[in-house]
C-alpha cells in the first residue's frame, strides 16, 4: 500500500504525481477522487508549477462511447468504492501550490496516494485515449 503523501519542510503537503484529493465539482459536491496524473517537475517541485489532474468516475457500462482507456477497481486502489475509470475529458491544470494549500486548509480532502502501478496504468491510458484535450497531449505526453 502507498502511504499518505508526506509534508514538505515548510509544513505544506508535498504534491507530486499520484497525490490524490477530493475536490468540489461545479455543483459544489466532492464526489470524485482527483489526482495528479502528470508532474513535469517532480525532481525540484515549486509551488508555481502547473500539474495535470484527472479524476476517477464510475464505469457506466451503458454508454455507447464510454472511454475505458483506464479502468480501476477497489483492488487497484483502496479509496475506490466501485469500478471506476479515468475521466480524461475532465483533465485540468492546477497550480501545485493551490493543491498543497487546499489540502492544508481543508478545502481539498486528502486521500491516499494513487499506487504507482495504477498511476502508470493511468498515464498509459492518457496516451491511448481520444478524450484528453489536444493541448494537454502536446504538453504532457
Amino acid at each position: 500500500m502507498e502511504s499518505q503523501q508526506k509534508s514538505s519542510s515548510s509544513g505544506m503537503p508535498r504534491v507530486v504525481a499520484g497525490t490524490a484529493f477530493m475536490a468540489p465539482n461545479k455543483y459544489g459536491n466532492c464526489s470524485h477522487i482527483t489526482f495528479v496524473l502528470f508532474d513535469k517537475n517532480s525532481e525540484e517541485p515549486d509551488v508555481d508549477d502547473i500539474v495535470l489532474v484527472v479524476n476517477f468516475t464510475s464505469v457506466k457500462h451503458t454508454l455507447k462511447d464510454e472511454d475505458l482507456s483506464c479502468v480501476a477497481s477497489r483492488h487497484d486502489y483502496e479509496e475506490l468504492t466501485n469500478d471506476s475509470k479515468i475521466a480524461y475529458n475532465e483533465a485540468a491544470e492546477m497550480r501545485r501550490g493551490d493543491i498543497s494549500q487546499g489540502i492544508k486548509d481543508g478545502t481539498l480532502e486528502r486521500k491516499k496516494k494513487v499506487p504507482r502501478e495504477l498511476l502508470k496504468k493511468a498515464q498509459a491510458g492518457a496516451k491511448k485515449t481520444e478524450s484528453l484535450i489536444f493541448r494537454y497531449v502536446n504538453k504532457y505526453l
